[in-house]
């Protein structure tokens, strides 16, 4: 499985989150997303490798069961690897969820899967020639530029993590490739494949299922895990068309029995994941009402939106297609 970084690390709460009505009541088969959209290209599903959190130094802990602010408080990450049996599970439940509950229908997941490998296969010899070129000419600052950028992201990786920051990273379960709505080369060759195989896709699905750690400040500092499912809609060009997310949290434990103890809450996750996946794929036709801005509490239990919440560290490429 391949590691992805989406990029930019997540604070230790959200603070404000959006939220919307969750029913679909009401509607006919041909009225729901997944139905309107299909058939459709069901593209990638990218899935947490790992839950992070941070121990807190007591300074921190002391702070915090005092109700204080912590943005600026302090801790070492401390991270949870996620199993590969939880993330090719969840890839599974996705699929089902998104035929059996969200109404869609999809082309042959070889046509998918065939026309990415053979993007990626191009696409992987084009960088490989251009940097072979870049040696033959000279041209070497290039090349140690690109390696001076990739020390960078790890050297601000660890920096981040030293000063209590997570990082949102996510692997492609069995059978999925890495791709986004900007990748614009892997977006026209799926369209293209389903065409050529009388699949035309009327649309492109993309998914993250999502496993962390929320702590809440307040008496005894409680926390929860959580499992948060986003389903992205493009049309055949990779432009966002629809986006809708699901997160259900688990009951609150208190921050140093789940510090102790941390199977506790990550026990939750296969059970969360579930849950989180039949919430999204069943309110596909979720919209946010206007000014409905609710404040996340210890109390939530789960939460459905067809805007980001705040805890939720989206990629730019995902958010608005990458355009």
């Amino acid at each position: 499985m391949k590691k992805i970084n989406l990029g930019f690390a997540i604070l230790m709460f959200a603070i404000l989150v959006f939220t919307g009505c969750a029913s679909t009541g009401g509607l006919t088969e041909s009225q729901k997303v997944g139905a309107k959209n299909s058939p459709a290209a069901l593209v990638t599903v990218l899935v947490s490798d790992r839950a992070e959190w941070i121990e807190l130094t007591e300074d921190s802990y002391a702070k915090m069961n005092d109700g204080k602010k912590f943005l600026s408080e302090t801790g070492s990450v401390k991270a949870q690897v996620i199993p590969e049996e939880l993330i090719n599970a969840s890839a599974i439940e996705l699929k089902n969820g998104l035929e059996q509950a969200g109404g869609f229908t999809f082309v042959n997941d070889k046509v998918v899967n065939d026309a990415l490998a053979k993007a990626i296969e191009k696409a992987e010899k084009k960088s490989g020639w251009n940097k072979a070129k870049k040696v033959l000419s000279g041209d070497l600052g290039g090349i140690l530029t690109d390696a001076a950028a990739n020390v960078a992201g790890a050297a601000i990786t660890e920096g981040l993590q030293a000063i209590g920051m997570k990082m949102f990273t996510v692997t492609t379960p069995a059978g999925y490739y890495e791709a986004t709505p900007s990748d614009e080369d892997l977006t026209k060759a799926v369209v293209s494949a389903a065409k050529k195989n009388k699949q035309k896709a009327s649309s492109l699905v993309y998914a993250t299922v999502e496993y962390s750690i929320q702590p809440f400040p307040a008496t005894n500092v409680p926390t929860k895990a959580y499992c948060l499912t986003t389903i992205y809609i493009t049309d055949d060009s990779g432009k966002l068309q629809k986006q809708v997310n699901g997160v259900v949290f688990s009951s609150p434990v208190n921050w140093n029995e789940f510090i102790a103890n941390p199977s506790i809450l990550i026990n939750k996750f296969p059970m969360l994941m579930k849950e989180s996946i039949e919430l999204t794929t069943s309110n596909l036709n979720v919209k946010t009402k206007l000014f409905e801005v609710p404040k996340l509490e210890v109390t939530t239990e789960r939460l459905i939106s067809d805007s980001s919440f705040g805890f939720h560290p989206a990629k730019k490429a995902f958010t608005d297609g990458g355009k």
